[in-house]
């Protein structure tokens, strides 16, 4: 199980949560963590220690103590809970950073007389097509306003289609004629909204009043970073025929995809901004490359299966169990026989979306090769647990940004 703990400890450093030696999930808002919580418990690590004891027996009625977060599992009936917050995490962080770049282009632009990147200068050639004799000056402070508004209104809103940048999950399906297990797309509503706005002449959303300089230099913010104007209307789509865990194999490379992306916006642009920022702007590259994902997923198979599901934990709390709670033993693993790839021709559908396809129809894979994972230390206690009433703290936190 060590493997697949290390594996989840690191997509969720990567999108800015904390892990305690007890497996323990926590949001970071400022100075303060509140932990992760999945239907109202809080979310841990399926550690052997957290499998065996998440079941509290100690009360008249048996109940769960947390909740086991494996967004691996995936059952074809039931939502995976795991990977449905892994999903909300993911696109809330990606659009924290595409709007903390937005604000310091507009800031720069502001700001600066003369840029010193080549990037600045980029970005200043896009907005130029939207001056025009009424506009003195494309950059104010009105500018800045109006990003922040439209992200403060992505935030509180459960409507994906004021969100800046969304991810939706969807079942197998094809793209083109390639059939896959499961589906993501990366999708960039806000823009499609300003996009259409010109045409129809809009100029509010949701209250927010825009001008047309609003608009034309947040879709240039937008173009600067995606590279892609297809991808911004049409969204990022990626299909996975991964047989183990086809939704979080897809969400990966989604991830991996906007990573890039807003990393390589980042270096274009260092020259405008101080080292402290750059890394703030940052996400850090996941450790496994996404073309060994797919077999390396297909070898986390008995660990992922081996984990309590939520059915599985609902039948034991209904039967009862005893006081030794959930028994736990190591799974016996099938070694995958990784054959060599026959056609070395075969483009990578990561490269293959940012050169400006959207719909890779190749799955990924190939021999994993990882750096041996940190041991785990031993388990003594339980999982820090705490009272944060009825707010969700994912919620809570996202309210300030990550």
């Amino acid at each position: 199980m060590e493997r697949l703990n290390e594996f989840y400890k690191d997509i969720l450093e990567v999108l800015g949560l904390e892990v305690d030696s007890n497996g323990g999930i926590f949001i970071k808002s400022g100075k303060a963590r509140v932990p992760l919580t999945i239907n109202g418990l809080p979310a841990v690590l399926p550690t052997a220690e957290n499998i065996k004891n998440v079941i509290d027996t100690t009360g008249e009625k048996p109940k769960l103590r947390y909740f086991l977060f494996n967004p691996g599992y995936e059952d074809p009936i039931r939502t995976n809970t795991s990977l449905q917050k892994l999903r909300e995490i993911m696109y809330r962080r990606i659009e924290n950073k595409i709007a903390a770049i937005m604000e310091t282009l507009i800031v720069i632009g502001i700001e600066e007389e003369d840029v010193k990147s080549t990037g600045m200068e980029e970005f200043i050639e896009l907005t130029l097509r939207f001056k025009n004799k009424a506009v003195k000056k494309l950059f104010d402070e009105k500018v800045l306003e109006v990003m922040r508004e439209l992200y403060k209104l992505s935030k509180k809103s459960v409507n994906p289609k004021l969100n800046l940048f969304h991810i939706f999950l969807k079942k197998g399906g094809k793209i083109g004629e390639e059939r896959y297990n499961r589906i993501a797309n990366a999708a960039f509503p806000v823009y499609e909204i300003l996009i259409n706005d010109f045409s129809v002449k809009k100029d509010t959303i949701e209250g927010i009043k825009l001008r047309n300089k609003d608009k034309g230099v947040i879709i240039s913010a937008y173009e600067f970073i995606v590279k892609n104007n297809e991808e911004l209307l049409n969204g990022i789509t990626i299909g996975s025929k991964n047989k183990v865990a086809p939704g979080l194999h897809a969400l990966l490379v989604i991830l991996d995809i906007m990573t890039d992306k807003i990393n390589k916006t980042v270096d274009e642009i260092k020259e405008d901004i101080d080292e402290g920022l750059c890394t703030d702007l940052r996400i850090k590259k996941l450790k496994i490359s996404v073309n060994e994902l797919d077999n390396f997923l297909n070898e986390l198979k008995e660990d992922i299966e081996y984990v309590p599901s939520e059915k599985d934990l609902e039948a034991l709390l209904k039967q009862g169990v005893g006081v030794t709670g959930v028994g736990y033993k190591e799974p016996i693993r099938t070694p995958v026989n990784n054959q060599p790839q026959v056609n070395q021709q075969t483009p990578d559908p990561v490269e293959m979306a940012l050169m400006g396809n959207p719909n890779p129809t190749n799955s990924m894979g190939n021999i994993y090769n990882m750096q041996q994972p940190m041991p785990q230390p031993t388990m003594q206690m339980q999982p820090m647990m705490q009272n944060t009433g009825n707010i969700d703290p994912l919620d809570a936190a996202l309210m300030r940004g990550f």
